[in-house]
């Protein structure tokens, strides 16, 4: 077939459109699938970046797997590559990409879910729905193709599962018929096992914790050993869980005396219970975190936290040099002491320096205590300790005494009658002086002594601890650089420095908060130099 002049512009004009038409549907298809940036680097190098909106996407290029998204892929060789992103229930996307000497390309994808709608009916109505452990707060659901766990729960109602297989662009109906249970009591718990009304703050109160299965009316009650009630609560039941805090007082306000008590939770067809002690001899922790568990400045103590009790601490102090006449440091020390069962503490502080000598210093502690009863106002405690710690930085030379670093452990004996504390340690560290354990012989013998006087709201106590020390620290430096020499001196059984100090501890009113100073000093025999030091801080307890 011949075209005439005339004919041949109809079928350009008939054609123009069409082809208009088609490169805008490609410049479309290229939006989509991938956002290009480019910008200019080394003439010789070359930068292909690729970023998708899921995390974790493969990269493949000619086929070949280089990674996941966010990925940077550097001086490939000069070209173009197919590019293709892969995301499991996504749908992949290829793409030609041009890689270029002295360009750093950027390519960002959006990836489409392949994805299904379920619609959940149910019996009773309104149910919590959970998706693969998810709270979701809709009956219509968007979920992408492939098994999924769906969870429904209703008070009153077993709750019932069921598995579900999303398919692409499918819509699921699932009708569930819960199933009714029978009121039951599940739980019934407490924060702590013992307590004293006395105290302030969340120390001087217990928290019960319970859970029914269903709708019921029911009664908590408080009855002391001889089975006389002395406090209740009444509860209209409409939800799983429930919380009441005790503060140690009657239905008329008064406070009980000391004793074991029975809490009980009841309706007409199921109870639980559990027995709480008041102790008023349990008073509010006047002890410090030190770098061998709780205790008072730099020694260990026996006593420690009742069960379930938790501790932090924090501060603020300053180290000085008397001989050079200088701030070594000013240390910022947070601490945490906690009981999980009676007798049992896990302790540790972490220590930032800020000065010429600052550094970075870490430990934890592990020790048990055990109380005997002598009389009604008399108690002696004994522990085992065993610690663990390292430092950025040697600190406070000529070295000897405790910074917290090494590995060791001790033994701590108490008596305590409350208004009085007194206490001894002895423990034994092995690379007390070294920045890091094992890093020297060093050796590191510490006695130390703590005498205290409380009262309800205060304490004021005194410490002191020798430090004798044998062997020879040693510390290698990033450059490669190694200090060494004698951690020890020339004095009987190694007597190196001793440090003293005392602590004033006072608990803020109404609260679980406590305030502390403190203020002491080292003092290296041989060389006749002196460190004072002091802090201020404050503790939680919990």
């Amino acid at each position: 077939m011949k075209f005439g002049f005339t004919g041949r512009k109809i079928f350009i004009a008939l054609l123009f459109p069409v082809l208009i038409l088609n490169s805008n549907l490609y410049a479309q298809t290229k939006i989509e699938q991938g956002t290009k940036v480019s910008n200019s680097i080394d003439s010789k190098s070359t930068l292909l970046r690729i970023t998708s909106n899921v995390k974790s996407a493969s990269v493949y290029l000619n086929g070949h797997y280089q990674g996941d998204t966010p990925l940077v892929i550097n001086n490939l060789p000069q070209g173009t590559y197919r590019l293709e992103i892969k995301k499991e229930h996504f749908k992949s996307v290829l793409q030609d990409v041009e890689v270029l000497k002295g360009i750093s390309n950027t390519y960002n994808f959006e990836l489409i879910s392949m994805s299904g709608t379920v619609t959940i009916n149910s019996v009773p109505s309104g149910p919590m729905i959970f998706v693969d452990g998810s709270h979701v707060f809709s009956n219509e659901l968007q979920l992408l193709e492939g098994p999924h766990k769906i969870e429904l729960k209703a008070f009153g109602y077993k709750n019932h599962v069921e598995w579900v297989n999303v398919k692409k662009d499918h819509d699921q109906l699932i009708q569930v018929q819960m199933t009714e249970i029978p009121f039951g009591i599940t739980s019934l718990s407490a924060d702590k096992s013992s307590f004293n009304p006395a105290n302030l703050g969340t120390a001087g109160r217990v928290q019960l914790d319970f859970s029914v299965t269903g709708y019921s009316d029911g009664i908590l009650n408080i009855t002391d050993s001889s089975g006389r009630r002395i406090f209740y609560k009444e509860y209209i039941f409409n939800t799983w869980n429930y919380e009441f805090i005790w503060n140690g007082r009657d239905s008329y306000g008064i406070p009980v005396q000391d004793g074991v008590y029975t809490v009980t939770v009841q309706s007409d067809s199921a109870q639980r219970s559990i027995q709480i002690q008041v102790d008023s001899s349990i008073n509010h922790s006047f002890m410090g975190i030190t770098k061998s568990g709780m205790g008072l400045g730099v020694v260990p103590c026996a006593q420690t936290l009742k069960a379930h009790q938790f501790l932090l601490d924090f501060s603020l102090g300053l180290f000085y040099n008397s001989k050079d006449i200088k701030v070594e440091f000013f240390p910022f020390s947070f601490g945490f002491a906690w009981v999980p069962v009676t007798g049992f503490e896990l302790s540790g502080v972490y220590s930032i320096q800020a000065g010429w000598n600052g550094g970075i210093n870490g430990n934890i502690t592990a020790k048990y205590a055990k109380e005997f009863v002598v009389s009604k106002g008399l108690h002696v405690d004994f522990g085992i300790l065993a610690r663990f710690g390292a430092s950025s930085v040697m600190q406070l030379p000529p070295y000897g005494t405790d910074q917290g670093t090494g590995t060791g452990g001790g033994l701590v004996l108490g008596v305590d009658t409350g208004l009085f504390y007194g206490g001894i340690s002895s423990e034994f560290v092995y690379g007390a002086a070294s920045v890091l354990p094992f890093g020297g012989t060093d050796i590191l013998w510490k006695n130390g002594m703590v005498l205290q006087v409380r009262s309800q709201k205060l304490s004021f106590g005194m410490w002191a601890a020798l430090n004798s020390t044998w062997g020879e620290y040693k510390i290698t430096y990033a450059e490669g650089l190694v200090e060494k020499g004698p951690a020890g001196g020339n004095l009987p059984v190694g007597l190196r420095s001793i440090d003293n100090g005392f602590e004033f501890i006072s608990d803020i009113r109404q609260s679980s908060v406590s305030i502390n100073a403190r203020a002491g000093y080292i003092c290296y025999f041989e060389q006749a130099l002196f460190y004072p030091y002091g802090s201020a801080g404050f503790s939680l307890s919990f």
